[in-house]
């Protein structure tokens, strides 16, 4: 089973979109969604087309790096993926192909889809893993484990929103592990996931 967060910041018609997508899917045990905006509401818990859906918000704003790890904390499966709210899925069988390559490639810490374009889902046609050095995170999929290991992404200075993924991918490589696209493809607008106004960018 696989626990999925989804990081949203003032982007409805885009989650809700990947909501209608991504269930009901039996390999999903529940969706997470770790919003950025600042709310009084603590906790919303539903139930989505018999998946069990956990909304957070929080009393101040959270950018993407904490917003990942805060959704992180209500993770218990063994897998997770974290996705943007801009992505949608566009290959039915992506969750089984991305069990199937982690079970037959555990030298991969990170597994992501190709990223294709959103209103363009088109299947990719790769067969194999394909190794890259650092893959941002709008879909990645891993063992729990290993965030765990890792502490999650980093929060402190300009990691608070930016490059906190890439260098998440480092420590990867650090712990003898690789990062690399799966032969399975989920659809990505791409700057659509809601973009701060308010910190500077490396």
């Amino acid at each position: 089973m696989v626990d999925i967060i989804i990081t949203t910041y003032k982007t409805e018609d885009y989650l809700n979109m990947l909501l209608e997508s991504l269930l009901p899917n039996k390999l999903i045990n529940k969706v997470i969604i770790s919003d950025g905006e600042k709310k009084e509401i603590k906790i919303v818990e539903s139930v989505i087309n018999n998946t069990k859906v956990i909304r957070l918000f929080d009393n101040k704003r959270k950018y993407f790096s904490e917003n990942c790890n805060t959704g992180f904390k209500f993770v218990t499966s063994e897998y997770f993926i974290l996705m943007n709210s801009d992505t949608r899925v566009s290959d039915p069988n992506w969750l089984n192909i991305l069990l199937k390559t982690q079970g037959e490639n555990s030298n991969y810490g990170i597994l992501s889809p190709w990223g294709v374009f959103y209103n363009e889902p088109k299947l990719t046609n790769k067969t194999i893993v394909e190794e890259q050095t650092h893959i941002g995170a709008f879909c990645w999929f891993m063992k729990s484990e290993l965030f765990r290991r890792l502490n999650g992404l980093r929060t402190d200075g300009d990691y608070i929103h930016w490059n906190s993924d890439f260098d998440f991918c480092d420590r990867v490589y650090k712990e003898g592990l690789k990062v690399g696209w799966a032969p399975t493809t989920i659809s990505h607008k791409g700057g659509g996931s809601g973009q701060p106004t308010d910190i500077k960018r490396f």
